[in-house]
């Protein structure tokens, strides 16, 4: 956990949208009772970490998870924080968390994507930038 920079924010991301179609699925002729969230590999997951997220259960009543859950081995980073002073120093930017925030919003997406898809392009050698990971807030039902 970092005050400056909480983790989890992809998984909050999906909170919102599930939020979002949970106000909004009545438009579309849904209904808000009956949402399936389902995940595939690094989807099946987040489908996990939603079921184990009690900010996440009003917004789907049923899962479905295909080849992984948070007990997959790869499913989170040992030392988130080592993980984001990598990906900050990768970039050129102070590791302190306080200013590492900063510096990181202010590089092109662009570049950064680009750099980002080739360190993740051989998944054997370099793991994935960003993983879930075990935070006070987000996992404390887990």
């Amino acid at each position: 956990d970092d005050i400056n920079i909480p983790g989890n924010n992809g998984i909050r991301d999906q909170v919102q949208a599930l939020r979002w179609i949970s106000e909004n699925i009545g438009a579309f002729n849904g209904n808000s009772q009956n949402v399936t969230i389902m995940g595939h590999d690094a989807g099946a997951i987040s489908v996990s970490m939603h079921v184990l997220n009690q900010d996440a259960w009003p917004y789907f009543q049923s899962a479905i998870s295909i080849g992984g859950t948070v007990f997959t081995p790869w499913a989170f980073k040992d030392n988130p924080k080592d993980q984001a002073m990598n990906f900050a120093s990768f970039f050129g930017c102070d590791v302190r968390s306080d200013h590492m925030l900063e510096c990181l919003r202010n590089i092109d997406r662009n570049a950064m994507m680009g750099k980002s898809r080739d360190r993740d392009y051989d998944r054997n050698v370099q793991p994935y930038w960003f993983r879930p990971v075990v935070d006070r807030n987000l996992t404390q039902s887990a």
